[in-house]
């Protein structure tokens, strides 16, 4: 019952760390259900980079222990708050494959929606980090 009164108290605060979080978790279990999703055209890029199974564990892993840290924060601040700041750094770097991914197909009078879309959630995570280390001053000088 505390844990999610904690939630309840937090989500605001973290909802943008939260959908990040969401996102990539859901792209995971979307590329471990669909395997063969970067069979389309102009997608072939990612299965060159790495196998979808791979795309899916990261998405899986990554957004599970960025949900997971976003569950128990506040209960365990020495836990969650690095937990959450190496979440929003790796998620960002996620995104930011996506980006490069998406520009490869783009051309000079042309631009892969994906582009945008992936680099809003890749500033979105950079600025995550930034509210985790925010949360970690006022943590340390007991605000």
């Amino acid at each position: 019952m505390t844990i999610f009164l904690h939630i309840r108290e937090r989500f605001p605060a973290r909802a943008l760390e939260w959908l990040c979080s969401g996102l990539i978790f859901a792209l995971g279990l979307a590329m471990l259900i669909f395997p063969a999703s970067f069979d389309r055209v102009g997608l072939e890029s990612f299965s060159q980079l790495m196998r979808p199974a791979a795309w899916a564990a990261m998405g899986v892993a990554l957004g599970g222990m960025r949900l997971s840290a976003l569950f128990i924060n506040g209960r365990d601040p020495r836990v969650s708050i690095p937990a959450r700041l190496a979440g929003a750094v790796l998620g960002a770097g996620y995104y930011g494959l996506f980006v490069g991914r998406f520009a490869e197909g783009s051309t000079s009078t042309s631009i892969a929606f994906g582009v945008v879309t992936y680099s809003a959630l890749m500033l979105a995570d950079i600025y995550n980090a930034m509210r985790v280390t925010a949360d970690r001053k006022a943590q340390r000088e007991g605000v």
